[in-house]
């Protein structure tokens, strides 16, 4: 029997999951993007000089940390498929740093393919090789001590043993009788240990392919296994619970420890005096005396433990139910670094009485579908409810009809009533986890661990609802029986058309309904249901067209006993109508199997594309923004939503928007024919490269299949203007171009990046990084990631400063009462960090009359005229914000509204002026729509408005400002007399002035630090009624905003 995963109630179903991504094509899926883990966590690596965390999870992703910041550096996807195929269970780190191997379950092709392993250069971002011998999935690989050889552990009960320079094979180890979980190389090289199912260890003599020993001691499955450094010791553990140490011999000497959980990794430190013990906690403990000196229990349930560095002062452990990864100071017992995903699994789902409103919550409460629901989302409004859910107004799973009670029996087996079960296939469905009736009772749905089934009330396979691709923890069905909405661990909320005829996946003949349905009393039902001309039409169409009609016409009898026929004989599946993700910051984003989404003004970050280039090479992915022009139609999912099909949707569309070509809807439309242009560098060729002096030339390449619309060279994140040397040296045609420029080296690091667009979509290029060689640059210790930032040589930029608040109009009737009191005390806020962290401080405040249109275009000249490459631009406003004929407008003291493209401030200016300039900029905006908080306490800002596609734009890596925005869409911004400030700015003054979102105590607010306080606090102040959002580009790395007194 074949083993493919790590227990063995998943192992068989790899092939029948579907993976998060909804397949468009056969190389080409949409995936989420949750900035983080969002599957277990597997391996976790340190680089050998620390300053990176390299972690690989069954998410199919490899991700690399900067150690000390927590801030993602890079991602790194391989060829991934349906199901579990590119699941990644293993990874280790060449003794240089450059080369990561990866083992797990990479099927994309013959059987051979299932024990794949992945070479990658982390230098040049390239798959170098694949090795290719196992015959079945790869649980665990390491590198010898001097980089020259590979071993590989997997589930054919092999050991492989891989030269790196050549690329193959060099011997196989056989002996254990069940997978083999865990290797490791002695460090002399010779020796070699290895854990497996089989519940023993083996020490091996590789090189003549001998079992030295075998140990029995463990009663149970053995899991990990450890040397250390010195080699005089090694630890094992596993599903006993228990760990053992042996000298290199084999010989027992200790138990360290019994645990109450299943041991998920031991790692001893460099110097082999300490022991890490990852289970449920993370221990630590002496070496050989095995005393208990320090415990983690903050991190729960860790799966991915490494010790670093010759003191072993730093430890990095992954996991948990969030899939989160801490850096731990091991002296302290603090975290240095702590970093998750933005997704949380979906563990209760509830749908409203009427319409397509549906709730949700993410708290686990003794099972599944138990806990509250806190959080709603409407798909017909594309609208979120963050706060304020009333579980009366939805319904969750129903399990009674008449006196027949759904009842679960043992883990794989459903009682509809006496005599009348649904059985679970254990290796196929997995156990039972939810289960509902339709109201009309006329259907049962069951979501298990592995997929979700749709049956007939008597029991009868209908369909399977496939999308999810991990374990179904919430389904709740509509009241008028056509919907169901369901929760997942897989972080997303799916909205299924159970009417849906589905798809077949089978290939044989299928007979006609006429021939399989022969009684004389079904030529009535056709009669009347109208179908007499399907009965002898051939294929499945007929079919499918039936069971609509019987569907239409309440006669869900006849419906079920053709779909529990075409399941039997064809596998019908059914794809979501829409997908839904909402993370922890209130961004979201829907979209279809079809690529078109909706989202807010932050949620495009969420998924994206990825595309498979081959099993010998990366995938390739591309944030969905990527595609915006021809993809982003919220309306067009509305459509979808509502009537319940694409094809009916998109007729609609395209006949309300046949005036405007580009918005035509196609039915089969690729992704791949609107690929942005393939940006090539020339110099610098790889990632990293270290210079001499203080300028270097960039060159690029850039093609594309369409035209060329526009390209810019991105230093540090911010676009290098024409105007500064920036040309296009060679243009063979519209189709290709090169870019070359002479940069200027300021810091220590000067990253690089090209933005370039075509006539359907644009791109960032891969990050390249310009190193100045040694000396007095920076005197950053490799070895201490808590260094202080505020003792850091580097230049200290100049800040600019434009602050502008209008509470007194023209028209008085839109005065407000502290918008100019805001612009007040940021203005003051920002002029005591001269000297601090800015050199120079220089301020435009512009309040009330002051801020005229004029004076505040004045103002945009101004940062025009002064700011350069070296400082940081930041413009507050606190006004009122309009929409007129889709553009968004700022109004000034003497703007009207009736007029305003001819008195308001228009967003656009604020694009080209902001997104052109050439230092890093930040934008606080506070002028959104507002609401009451009560008894008439508040001043609104603004009008109905929804600046969702103002700051959408603007935030975007070809304008590449950072945005923070009191709150988004229509949602009200506030102000209220106990504050003295809008509920934005009171916040804020609390972040920076009072020293509240300084975290890490290490004297300065980061913007990260800043975006959650802010964020936690204005909910707080207006009880849940405003919700700001921070928006960054993803050319910016975190950005310090003030150094705060000590």
């Amino acid at each position: 029997m074949r083993i493919l995963h790590y227990n063995k109630l998943w192992l068989l179903c790899g092939l029948l999951l579907l993976t998060v991504a909804i397949k468009a094509q056969n190389n080409t899926q949409l995936v989420i993007e949750p900035q983080g883990h969002s599957a277990k966590i597997s391996d976790i690596l340190f680089t050998p000089n620390g300053q990176s965390v390299i972690s690989v999870s069954h998410d199919k992703t490899i991700r690399i940390w900067e150690s000390s910041s927590g801030e993602l550096k890079k991602t790194i996807r391989g060829q991934i498929g349906d199901g579990s195929q590119g699941k990644i269970y293993s990874a280790a780190l060449s003794p240089n740093g450059r080369l990561l191997v990866v083992g797990g379950f990479f099927s994309y092709g013959t059987n051979r393919e299932y024990g794949a392993i992945r070479i990658i250069d982390l230098k040049s971002n390239q798959m170098i090789a694949k090795l290719t011998g196992h015959t079945d999935v790869v649980f665990s690989v390491a590198f010898s001590k001097d980089g020259r050889y590979i071993a590989s552990g997997s589930g054919d009960k092999t050991i492989k043993i891989w030269e790196v320079n050549r690329k193959r094979l060099v011997t196989t180890l056989k002996g254990h009788s069940n997978s083999i979980y865990e290797v490791a190389f002695a460090p002399n090289g010779n020796q070699l240990i290895s854990g497996s199912y089989d519940k023993t260890v083996k020490i091996w003599d590789w090189q003549n392919r001998q079992v030295i020993k075998t140990l029995t001691r463990h009663n149970n499955r053995v899991q990990v296994v450890a040397y250390s450094p010195n080699g005089r010791y090694f630890a094992t553990g596993g599903y006993d619970k228990r760990i053992f140490l042996w000298d290199n011999k084999g010989n027992f000497l200790k138990e360290i420890s019994t645990n109450t959980t299943i041991v998920k990794k031991i790692r001893f430190s460099r110097d082999s005096k300490k022991l890490l013990v990852a289970a449920k906690y993370q221990n630590i403990y002496s070496v050989p005396s095995a005393d208990l000196l320090s415990s983690i229990t903050k991190h729960k349930y860790a799966t991915g433990a490494a010790l670093w560095g010759a003191t072993g002062k730093y430890m990095a452990t992954g996991g948990g139910d969030d899939k989160e990864v801490y850096v731990w100071n091991t002296q302290t017992g603090k975290a240095v670094s702590h970093v998750k995903g933005k997704g949380k699994p979906k563990f209760n789902i509830g749908f409203a009485r009427k319409g397509a409103k549906i709730a949700f919550g993410n708290t686990w409460n003794s099972g599944s579908n138990k806990g509250p629901l806190t959080q709603a989302f409407d798909f017909t409004k594309m609208k979120l409810y963050a706060d304020g859910v009333d579980p009366a107004d939805f319904r969750k799973a129903l399990i009674l009809y008449k006196s027949n009670t759904l009842t679960k029996v043992g883990k794989y087996k459903l009682k509809i009533k006496d005599e009348l079960f649904i059985k679970n296939r254990s290796s196929v469905d997995g156990s039972i986890k939810v289960f509902t009736y339709t109201p009309n009772a006329s259907r049962i749905i069951l979501g298990n661990s592995f997929n979700m089934n749709l049956y007939s009330r008597k029991g009868k396979k209908l369909k399977q609802l496939v999308g999810h691709t991990s374990i179904i923890r919430a389904i709740s069905p509509s009241s008028d029986n056509k919907l169901l909405v369901s929760g997942s661990d897989d972080q997303t909320i799916r909205l299924w058309n159970i009417d849906n005829p589905g798809f077949s996946t089978s290939k044989r003949e299928l007979k006609t309904i006429a021939k399989r349905f022969t009684h004389p009393s079904w030529l009535k039902a056709w009669k009347r249901n109208g179908i007499e001309n399907l009965i002898n039409e051939p294929g499945i169409e007929p079919w499918l067209k039936a069971i609509v009609a019987f569907r239409k016409n309440n006669e869900n009898t006849n419906a079920n006993m053709y779909e529990a026929y075409l399941y039997k004989q064809r596998r019908i599946k059914v794809r979501p109508l829409a997908t839904l993700f909402v993370a922890t910051d209130n961004e979201w984003v829907c979209w279809t199997p079809q690529g078109y989404y909706a989202a807010s003004a932050g949620g495009e970050r969420y998924i994206g594309w990825h595309i498979n280039r081959g099993g010998n090479k990366l995938g390739t992915y591309y944030p969905v923004a990527t595609f915006r022009k021809k993809y982003y139609k919220p309306d067009l999912v509305k459509l979808i939503i509502k009537h319940g099909s694409f094809d009916k949707a998109m007729k609609l569309y395209n006949t309300n928007n046949v005036q405007v070509t580009e918005n035509i809807v196609k039915k089969n439309e690729n992704i791949m024919d609107h690929l942005p242009p393939k940006v090539e560098w020339v110099n610098p060729a790889e990632g990293d490269l270290k210079v001499k002096g203080k300028t270097f030339t960039v060159k690029a390449r850039i093609t594309s299949g369409s035209k060329i619309t526009g390209v810019k060279l991105l230093v540090n994140g911010r676009a290098v203007a024409k105007t500064r040397g920036f040309e296009v040296v060679k243009n063979k045609s519209d189709k290709e171009k090169v870019l070359e420029y002479k940069v200027t080296l300021e810091g220590p690091e000067t990253n690089l990046l090209v933005f370039a667009s075509n006539t359907s979509s644009s791109t960032l290029s891969e990050a390249r990084t310009l190193k100045r060689e040694a000396g007095s640059i920076s005197k950053k210790n490799n070895d201490d990631l808590e260094f202080d930032v505020k003792q850091n040589n580097m230049l200290k930029p100049n800040l600019y400063v434009v602050s502008v608040g209008v509470s007194d109009f023209k028209k008085q009737s839109y005065n407000l009462d502290y918008a100019h009191a805001d612009a007040e005390a940021i203005t003051a806020l920002f002029k005591t960090q001269k000297g601090l962290l800015y050199k120079d401080v220089q301020v435009k405040q512009l309040t009330n009359k002051q801020a005229t249109r004029a004076n505040i275009l004045d103002a945009f000249y101004w940062l025009e005229k002064n700011v350069t490459h070296k400082d940081v631009a930041i413009l507050f406003i606190a006004s009122h914000g309009f929409n007129e004929k889709g553009k968004f407008f700022i109004l000034p003291h003497d703007g009207d509204p009736e007029r305003l493209r001819s008195t308001a401030v228009n967003w656009a200016d604020f694009q080209d002026v902001l997104g052109n300039l050439p230092s890093k900029v930040m934008l606080f905006l506070d002028a959104c729509h507002s609401g009451a908080l009560g008894d008439n306490l508040t001043k609104t800002r603004g009008s109905k408005v929804n600046n969702t596609e103002a700051i959408r734009e603007i935030t975007s890596a070809e304008h590449g400002v950072i945005v923070m925005s009191a709150s988004t869409g229509s949602e009200s911004s506030l102000e209220q007399p106990d504050w003295k400030h809008g509920a934005f700015t009171y916040a804020l003054l609390k972040a920076m002035a009072e020293k509240k979102a300084d975290f890490n105590n290490d004297g300065i607010v980061y913007l990260r630090e800043l975006d959650f306080f802010v964020a936690d606090e204005v909910k707080t102040l207006t009880k849940g009624k405003q919700h700001p959002t921070t928006l960054k580009p993803s050319t910016i790395s975190r950005m310090p905003l003030v150094q705060v007194r000590k």
